[in-house]
């Protein structure tokens, strides 16, 4: 599934934009009890009743509606079973390998707190099958098993923000938001980032410089990527950039990056996205037998409780979870309460942390 749709082609069928309309009416209380009849909703919808009762069907497998033979269908009332249920988050992360990497990752951590300290029930849902080229029939299972849910999508691919923007459910983006579709989010400030990396680079006086991207990078790393050329397009001249996409698979990955370091004109400052790949380079890099800031200089994107624990201490980008964490919360929670939400993304600007890894660019060495 391409990562956009083209020339406007919406891929759900009529069954899907109905379901979707109809739960969204539900959820902000447009439509209560008596329940129109099929035959009307038809009618204000301009479909078929066949439709109509596929996407009822669907409410009611979300626990929206009973349905049954002879009788009229109503809203499921929450007094009938028993005190009101709490508001609910449930933040979905495709995982890959790294699951507990994100389970326990500060950033979540901190939200999780914060929602418990409101009285709003939190679950996370880390699920590689989302991260699949088709995902739909896994997300569609996600959301039926869980109604009347403010959805938070944490590092996930265009197509998945692509898929719940369509069916209009109660959704935020924790990260930055693919500016076709224009949900609301929370991020860090990327853009600025990669700005203010290219040019500490290019001070320290280094003219070979590797940007470490992941196989798939979201939108984050494109704006962040965007922000550092854009420096050098401004502010530097002669210098050589080598845009290096991470494969995968560890062992690719590193036979990949023991090639890079081993070349003739080989990187001297390393800029790389994402806490997992700064670990697994920094290790590469002293494997190759390079001194680290002497022969290459690493800055980090990102920062991370591992990585703040390193030695030497690693330049990197850190912001506080709390402050991201407040900024998320505080949208969801307006989502929650069927409040309007500033489509425009949220940024946090993280702080600078020079650290040990940082020196002043050199002549290439030859390696040894």
């Amino acid at each position: 599934m391409p990562q956009t749709v083209p020339w406007g082609f919406n891929r759900n069928t009529v069954v899907d934009q109905a379901a979707a309309a109809l739960r969204s009416a539900l959820l902000r209380g447009e439509l209560r009890d008596p329940l129109p009849g099929g035959h009307q909703l038809a009618g204000q919808l301009g479909i078929s009743r066949p439709s109509v009762s596929a996407a009822l069907k669907r409410l009611a497998q979300d626990g929206l509606i009973a349905i049954a033979q002879g009788q009229r269908m109503r809203l499921l009332p929450r007094q009938e079973r028993g005190t009101p249920a709490p508001p609910a988050v449930c933040v979905l992360c495709p995982t890959g390998g790294a699951s507990l990497y994100f389970a326990e990752h500060p950033l979540l951590l901190e939200m999780h707190a914060e929602f418990a300290s409101r009285g709003v029930r939190w679950e996370a849902v880390l699920d590689a099958r989302v991260s699949r080229e088709r995902p739909e029939a896994r997300l569609r299972q996600l959301v039926a098993a869980r109604p009347q849910v403010c959805w938070i999508l944490f590092s996930v691919p265009e197509r998945v923000q692509q898929w719940f923007a369509t069916l209009g459910l109660p959704v935020m983006v924790l990260g930055l938001s693919s500016p076709t579709l224009k949900l609301p989010s929370v991020d860090l400030n990327y853009d600025a980032v990669g700005w203010h990396a290219a040019g500490t680079l290019i001070r320290e006086g280094h003219k070979h410089i590797a940007l470490i991207l992941p196989a798939e990078p979201l939108a984050g790393d494109g704006a962040c990527r965007t922000g550092f050329f854009r420096y050098l397009k401004q502010q530097a001249e002669n210098v050589t950039v080598i845009e290096w996409n991470a494969p995968d698979q560890p062992d690719r990955c590193r036979a990949k990056f023991a090639r890079l370091l081993a070349a003739e004109q080989r990187p001297t400052a390393l800029f790389i996205t994402r806490p997992a790949l700064t670990i697994a380079l920094i290790v590469q890099v002293f494997e190759s037998g390079l001194r680290v800031p002497q022969d290459v200089s690493i800055i980090s994107r990102d920062s991370h409780l591992l990585l703040e624990t390193a030695l030497p201490e690693l330049t990197r980008y850190s912001s506080t979870a709390k402050t991201l964490a407040l900024r998320a919360v505080k949208t969801a929670m307006k989502i929650i309460a069927g409040r309007k939400v500033p489509l425009k993304p949220g940024f946090v600007t993280p702080t600078f942390i020079r650290g040990a890894t940082l020196g002043p660019g050199r002549d290439i060495l030859p390696h040894r």
